[in-house]
């Protein structure tokens, strides 16, 4: 369901990470819960849960969710039959 790695000085779908730990979760729910718990204010994006990674914990701050840049722009082509333009366009715009 779940996988937890520590990581230092990685790159992560082209985001350089370091010192923090990532939990990728399978299950959307279950993310969606333990962020519920751990971080009542973090923002969840509606309509993005194909982007979702997982959760982020850095340093002593509260955990926030992950996405992926990529796997949204391919989100937005693909599910609102944007262009690639388009979607980055409202990526930077909207988000």
């Amino acid at each position: 369901m779940k996988e937890r790695t520590t990581a230092t000085n990685v790159e992560m779908d082209g985001i350089k990470i370091h010192q923090t730990k990532i939990i990728k979760m399978t299950n959307l729910d279950f993310l969606k819960e333990t962020l519920e718990e751990d971080n009542p204010d973090a923002i969840i994006y509606d309509g993005a849960d194909e982007a979702i990674m997982g959760l982020v914990y850095h340093d002593d701050k509260p955990p926030i969710i992950a996405y992926s840049y990529s796997k949204w722009i391919k989100m937005l082509m693909d599910r609102d039959g944007m262009s690639e333009d388009e979607a980055v366009e409202y990526f930077d715009y909207n988000v």
